[in-house]
């Protein structure tokens, strides 16, 4: 039974196909007659100028779409640097300046006044020109729509205006299938035709009314905004004014007369404090004093006595022997040193200060690496797929159902999707079933969000 199943269905493939590839081909054999002047081709200039100033509209669209969000981008990065430009006044503006609170006041209000600026361009202007951008890309799909329907209505024309020249001698029955087929071909691209013909001069004409509502909500926005921030700035350089005042009446200087009777001159509250404190020593303390004194005494008689007995050996020693060299370990610079470093050690008797925290380090806790499984556990969060049942962003319209591409299609019309096998296309309803050719259907791509027809039988339904 499965290979049945299969079979039928690869049967089905195949026949569609081949519908497929039959009408591509009597169209594209109808498009060189008509290069080669053996069929005549139906025009309408005025349909014609038509598309022209579509795809003229459309080009300006994009353009100024771009260049807007590009515009938009940057009044966002300026918003970031006149706050950390703002931050950095703040952080150089002195507490005993001027006007600090207000000089700060101000330059929050100038950042207010840079965000409502930036978001009265978001709502008013691009979400606008957003909408206006999005009514292209299905009126593009209908007008390669009536360009196919053109041909195949010349076609059909061409083949009963042949067999109807044959009179008697014209098959009867195909006469009329021709007749039949010509009659559906007519009544199709007439509709299309007629519904193009008004859009598209309507269309084309509302772009004047949408770009003057477009610049001057720009240019208004821009207006209030210079207004506001130039009022600003004329306040900040008024307290500014008041600041150099004080400068130069020297309010804030640091400046401080030399005095020469001292090099290390003591201010007058030191030297009082000092005199306060000399008679209102307690008796622990003045023996402490005098402990001290006594011992920095006998180790400057110390060094005194090495000093000269270094003095004597130099002299025992005036001629040296060129022989034997002093051991480094004995040199007289190295015993100088210990004794150097003897004199800085304290004394016993000398209380030396308690540092707080001195043998009670605790080790710093270094931060713990985060685990390969926690790494992979976020990737895969910030990277998981959209769920089965919901539809691609931007989708806000339901679809049929979805469907998975079996084999690879190159798209041969601008209204046609290429995918890749394996690839998922969202199912939409046509909103005019007499628009569905027969083996085509309408949907999205979920990885690009494009918009299309593409053939039904390169594809499979996904069963949910």
């Amino acid at each position: 039974m499965a290979d049945r199943g299969e079979k039928t269905s690869e049967k089905g493939f195949l026949a569609r196909t081949a519908s497929i590839t039959s009408k591509r081909a009597k169209r594209a054999g109808e498009k060189v007659k008509q290069k080669l002047g053996k069929a005549n081709e139906t025009k309408d200039v005025t349909f014609d100028e038509f598309v022209t100033n579509f795809n003229k509209q459309q080009a300006a669209a994009q353009r100024l779409q771009k260049d807007f969000k590009n515009y938009n981008a940057c009044i966002k990065a300026m918003i970031a640097a006149s706050l950390e430009f703002g931050e950095a006044i703040k952080e150089v503006y002195e507490p005993d300046w001027a006007s600090r609170d207000v000089v700060f006041k101000l330059l929050d209000m100038l950042h207010m006044h840079w965000t409502e600026l930036q978001e009265k361009l978001q709502d008013e202007v691009l979400g606008p020109l957003t909408a206006y951008q999005s009514q292209f890309p299905d009126i593009k799909a209908r007008i390669n729509k009536h360009g196919r329907k053109l041909v195949d209505y010349d076609r059909l024309r061409h083949n009963f205006e042949a067999l109807n020249s044959r009179g008697r001698n014209a098959d009867q029955k195909k006469l009329t299938q021709s007749q039949e087929e010509f009659s559906e071909a007519k009544s199709v691209y007439t509709k299309l035709h007629a519904e193009l013909y008004e859009e598209l001069p309507a269309l084309y004409d509302s772009r004047i009314a949408f770009y003057v509502s477009s610049f001057q909500s720009i240019f208004n926005a821009e207006a209030l905004f210079h207004r506001e921030a130039a009022k600003i700035k004329t306040q900040m350089n008024d307290l500014l004014d008041g600041l150099v005042v004080e400068a130069s009446s020297g309010t804030h200087t640091t400046r401080r007369p030399f005095q020469l009777s001292s090099a290390n001159p003591v201010s007058d509250s030191d030297d009082a404090e000092q005199l306060s404190n000399s008679g209102q020593l307690e008796p622990n303390q003045e023996n402490v004093v005098t402990s001290n004194e006594n011992q920095m005494k006998q180790e400057e008689s110390e060094v005194d006595n090495d000093d000269q007995n270094q003095t004597n050996a130099e002299a025992d020693n005036e001629t040296p022997n060129p022989i034997h060299q002093p051991d480094a370990d004995n040199s007289p610079a190295k015993d100088h040193e210990e004794n150097d470093q003897e004199a800085k050690q304290p004394s016993p008797t000398m209380p030396v200060p308690y540092v707080k925290g001195e043998g009670k380090h605790e080790p710093v806790a270094s931060p713990s690496p985060t685990p390969p499984s926690a790494i992979s556990t976020s990737i895969q969060e910030s990277t998981s797929p959209q769920a089965p049942d919901e539809p691609p962003a931007g989708l806000d319209i339901p679809f049929l159902y979805r469907v998975r591409a079996t084999h690879k299609y190159v798209a041969e019309d601008d209204d046609e999707l290429s995918f890749e096998k394996g690839e998922i296309i969202y199912v939409l309803e046509f909103d005019d079933p007499d628009e569905q050719d027969e083996g085509w259907l309408l949907g999205i791509m979920e990885t690009s969000g494009l918009k299309g027809v593409f053939p039904a039988n390169f594809t499979q339904i996904i069963k949910t």
